[in-house]
């Protein structure tokens, strides 16, 4: 796993990077075997989004993208986070 953060101006990047097996094939997987359990992780995330973004007053951008190998493999997803912020 790799974590980046990047300051450009008043825009905060925060880039966070696995190698696993991606979230289709994690999914695959998840179905196969447990079924008593429903992972809440993705819209807990996006609940935690919306109130940042109204008590800061500033937008809260999350793009997920899934990393494939050249023949479709899952090789891994990468979650970017941008937040602008005031400087003081």
């Amino acid at each position: 796993m790799w974590v980046r953060i990047l300051r450009e101006g008043t825009l905060l990047q925060c880039q966070v990077e696995d190698d696993g097996v991606g979230r289709e094939r994690a999914r695959l997987l998840r179905e196969r075997s447990y079924k008593g359990h429903k992972s809440r992780g993705s819209q807990l995330v996006e609940e935690r989004r919306r109130i940042l973004e109204v008590v800061d007053q500033s937008p809260i951008d999350i793009l997920i993208t899934d990393l494939k190998a050249p023949d479709g493999v899952g090789r891994g997803t990468i979650v970017n986070i941008s937040i602008r912020y005031a400087l003081n």
